[in-house]
């Protein structure tokens, strides 16, 4: 092979042979290799680090269509705490459901685990086939409130379905609800 044949792709591949792909392979690993260090040398950061950072932001739980533990959530109010983590692209995880069966539907509050801390919210939109008349959600969204039932944030920014305005959602937290109806932009 001549200089200029790698220019060219296709002549490449027509003069490679067994041991030209082997030290082509080799090439690539030490450039890659080369690449990551050089990369986590600016960023400061250890090789054990990296590795924990890279296998962390990939995420191999199953979708489910129904809200347990560990189900992903949205945040959709303007919190602090939920934009933080919209923008950290860490969605918030379901650590307990207050109710006997602990599968969360619309209307139930949840306790979930969002960058690091424990927040109560109300789950406001779900993936799971809803009844009649209520619609389904692409996400799970979920409100997040404080102890004392008020909205931790000041507008909700994504539409709640408008039967959380009936009676039968509001009598288990009818002052809790009515905050976060009140806070609302949009019904669907």
């Amino acid at each position: 092979m001549t200089g200029s044949d790698h220019i060219f792709p296709g002549k490449l591949i027509a003069y490679t042979s067994s041991l030209d792909l082997n030290l082509l392979q080799k090439t690539l690993n030490q450039t890659c290799n080369h690449f990551t260090t050089i990369c986590s040398k600016r960023l400061n950061i250890r090789e054990e680090e990296q590795c924990f950072l890279h296998n962390k932001l990939f995420s191999t739980s199953q979708c489910l269509m129904e809200l347990r533990l560990r189900s992903r959530v949205r945040v959709i109010d303007n919190s602090p705490i939920g934009k933080a983590a919209a923008t950290a692209g860490k969605p918030g995880k379901i650590m307990h459901v207050y109710n006997v069966a602990a599968v969360g539907r619309i209307g139930d509050k949840v306790m979930i685990n969002i960058m690091g801390q424990k927040k109560k919210g109300y789950i406001v939109g779900c993936r799971q086939k809803q009844k009649t008349n209520v619609p389904r959600f692409d996400t799970n969204n979920v409100v997040l409130v404080e102890d004392s039932g008020t909205p931790t944030g000041t507008r909700i920014r994504h539409p709640l379905p408008s039967c959380l305005r009936q009676k039968r959602y509001g009598e288990k937290h009818s002052g809790e609800f009515t905050k976060i109806l009140s806070i609302a932009t949009k019904f669907v």
